[in-house]
C-alpha cells in the first residue's frame, strides 16, 4: 500500500467540501474550519469547545506554525484566531485547536 503524498492529502482536504483559505505567517493555508462542537477525526470523536481547523501537516510545518498561548494567528474569513495546539494525525492531516484572538 502506497503512502499518501502531499498532493493526495491536499486533494483530501479539498474533497471534504468546506475548504477555506486561511492566512497565517503571511502565507495561505487550505483548511477545513470547524465551528465549536464535535467532529469525527480519524475515527475518533473530538470534542472542541472552541473553533478548530484541519490542514495538511506538511503545509503547517512548511510555514513554521507555532502553537501555544503566544502562538501564531490564523485568519479565517476576517476573524483572527490564535493557534493553541497542533495535533498531528496518522494520515498526515493535522488538527489545529484555535481560540478567537482578543
Amino acid at each position: 500500500m502506497a503512502l499518501l503524498d502531499h498532493d493526495d492529502l491536499a486533494a483530501m482536504i479539498d474533497a471534504i467540501g468546506d475548504t477555506t483559505t486561511a492566512t497565517i505567517n503571511l502565507a495561505d493555508l487550505a483548511v477545513v474550519f470547524l465551528a465549536p462542537g464535535t467532529t469525527v477525526f480519524e475515527g475518533e470523536v473530538v470534542d472542541h469547545q472552541g473553533p478548530a481547523a484541519l490542514a495538511v501537516m506538511a503545509q503547517v510545518q512548511a510555514i513554521d506554525v507555532e502553537a501555544g498561548n503566544e502562538g501564531d494567528t490564523l485568519t479565517v474569513a476576517g476573524t483572527a484566531y490564535t493557534v493553541l495546539a497542533i495535533k498531528p494525525g496518522r494520515s498526515g492531516i493535522a488538527l489545529l485547536t484555535l481560540q478567537e484572538a482578543a
